[in-house]
């Protein structure tokens, strides 16, 4: 038998609604601690200094986390972090928990809005 004890941990509670079906946005997330361990904030983050309420990267979030306040924000507990609305972005106001090189996140960033521009999602 081996035995242990959890003294210190963090979790997080995913609830997935991928159809919508029973609300508006696909993920529902729920973080936890235990014992003081520190939790990292959930989703990326819009800079309010630098956001021109453009709306690429409400266009692209298909987790329908952007919130199109007079400043957009981004709602943590639909988030899932796909990076989406970070290289989507023409001012760079996204800020990522791990930044691309710039030049491969406005290449694919450019990408992006195309694709969104001719597709519906």
């Amino acid at each position: 038998m081996t035995a242990f004890v959890l003294y210190k941990f963090k979790g997080k509670v995913f609830d997935y609604d991928f159809e919508k079906q029973t609300r508006d946005y696909k993920v529902h997330r729920t973080r936890f601690t235990f014992g003081g361990m520190s939790q990292e904030k959930a989703g990326l983050t819009i800079d309010s200094e630098k956001c021109i309420a453009y709306g690429a990267c409400e266009k692209v979030c298909t987790f329908s986390a952007i919130i199109p306040d007079p400043q957009y924000r981004i709602n943590s507990t639909r988030c899932d972090e796909c990076g989406a609305c970070y290289i989507t972005c023409p001012v760079n106001a996204i800020i990522a928990k791990l930044p691309l090189d710039e030049s491969e996140r406005q290449k694919s960033g450019k990408q992006l809005r195309t694709y969104t521009q001719n597709h519906d999602h």
